[in-house]
């Protein structure tokens, strides 16, 4: 019998459509990226981060595959047992089918300690209407890592809040648990506080307030 002939036209301009995807970084035409969080028991987290290829895309067998993580929030410090850190990675290909059958697996892949991570527990308007031009907002975080002196805190929010009135120099105010003497810094939209003589302390709920500009809506509790 004789092969099917294969039109190679199709298949050089189909090359030449994927090569252009990936030289100007129009990656989510050769696959695509969802994010998922499942609550496993005794309320731990599990997150899921799938990729699928689109139909004409194939990953050879060899092929190096890299994701780059540059970082991410969250609201929830690291899971500890027996005081170490549970950090493993799982990466697993499967099939598109509907099973999902699994092609490779690889478990328990050591990931990576963050350092310095701020918790933000709160951001709270006190006035969460449209009727005023500023607005006191309190914010708290916590710290993992205690910041010797000279520490630094920066907070960068967006470029809305810091119109008219919160411009004209703003008020921050910080808790009783910041050290008692502290620089404060507010350039547009950038927030320093400053301390010289005293630590940021780790695992302690650090409270300030400040006074933005409200845009057209004040920014949920």
């Amino acid at each position: 019998p004789t092969a099917p002939k294969t039109d190679l036209t199709e298949l050089d301009a189909s090359c030449v459509e994927l090569t252009t995807y990936c030289e100007t970084g129009q990656m989510s035409e050769l696959f695509s990226c969802t994010a998922s969080i499942a609550v496993l028991i005794e309320g731990t987290r599990k997150s899921q981060l799938e990729f699928t290829l689109a139909p004409n895309v194939q990953i050879r067998e060899g092929s190096l595959f890299q994701v780059l993580v540059t970082g991410y929030n969250t609201r929830q410090k690291p899971v500890t047992t027996s005081g170490a850190t549970v950090d493993y990675w799982i990466f697993t290909t499967r099939r598109a089918d509907s099973a999902k059958t699994i092609l490779d697996e690889q478990r328990s892949v050591v990931g990576f300690r963050l350092l310095g991570v701020v918790f933000v527990n709160l951001i709270s308007p006190n006035i969460q209407t449209v009727s005023t031009a500023d607005n006191e907002v309190t914010i708290q975080i916590q710290l993992e890592t205690e910041v010797d002196p000279a520490a630094s805190l920066q907070i960068e929010y967006p470029m809305a809040f810091s119109e008219e009135a919160a411009l004209e120099g703003a008020t921050i105010t910080t808790g009783d648990t910041f050290p008692r003497k502290v620089t404060i810094r507010h350039n547009d939209n950038i927030i320093e506080i400053e301390t010289q003589d005293e630590a940021l302390p780790r695992d302690t709920l650090l409270e300030f307030t400040v006074v933005l500009s409200n845009p057209s809506i004040s920014p949920p509790p």
